[in-house]
């Protein structure tokens, strides 16, 4: 095979290098993720995970709907390489669908197939709200014989197995459990007289997945 003559073999050299960089810098639309499929993790966790099979990719775009909605909407930029996403911004009892694209600098590639998960019910109690904390006289059912305090709050939930209501004492930094109260109480007069000074009260549902968020703060003097 004859030989090309060294301007020639320089000038194809260029040429190849040349459609290199060209490919490396416009690699073209990247290919379409597959295999996307969804792990439910409780009532405000869904996990996502795909396959890929290119390299051409500078991340990819995680998009989800409600089936009440009509298009869909970014809900996170994965960088490359990452092919899972933890998504904690749903919401109980709803339907879901998702798609995955991946995209580079040349653009998106079309989406991938569609999946639909169904949230469950909320298992945690939603938290009590408009707690409030009064000192109050004439209670006596246990051996304090001065004022004790009454703590009523308004239940938002109906699957609690009951409250803890928890108290701070000025300049301490931790709530701590004082007392309990059953499933659709209001009210609880914790045993104890009312402690000297200011404490702050707050108030939880809780059943057998754990306890709601705590409610609002509120405080009593004596």
């Amino acid at each position: 095979m004859p030989s090309l003559a060294p301007s020639k073999q320089k000038r194809l050299q260029s040429s190849v290098a040349s459609s290199i960089r060209q490919k490396q810098e416009h690699p073209g639309v990247p290919a379409v993720p597959f295999n996307l499929r969804a792990t439910i993790r409780g009532s405000n966790q869904v996990d996502l995970a795909w396959g890929y099979s290119s390299s051409t990719e500078d991340g990819f775009v995680l998009e989800r709907r409600t089936d009440m909605e009509g298009e869909y909407k970014v809900v996170a930029a994965i960088s490359r390489g990452s092919l899972r996403y933890e998504d904690h911004r749903v919401y109980p009892n709803t339907n879901y669908l998702y798609r995955v694209r991946a995209f580079n600098c040349d653009g998106y590639s079309e989406a991938s197939g569609e999946i639909q998960v169904t949230t469950p019910p909320d298992l945690l109690p939603s938290a009590p709200n408009n707690v409030s904390a009064q000192i109050i006289e004439g209670v006596t059912n246990d051996e304090c014989k001065g004022p004790h305090v009454l703590i009523q709050w308004f239940d938002t939930s109906n699957n609690e197995d009951g409250f803890k209501v928890e108290r701070k004492r000025e300049g301490e930094e931790i709530f701590s459990e004082i007392g309990r109260a059953k499933t659709n109480e209001k009210a609880l007069i914790p045993s104890g007289c009312a402690v000297w000074g200011t404490s702050y009260y707050r108030v939880k549902a809780y059943n057998s997945h754990g306890d709601s968020e705590a409610s609002n703060i509120c405080s009593a003097d004596r």
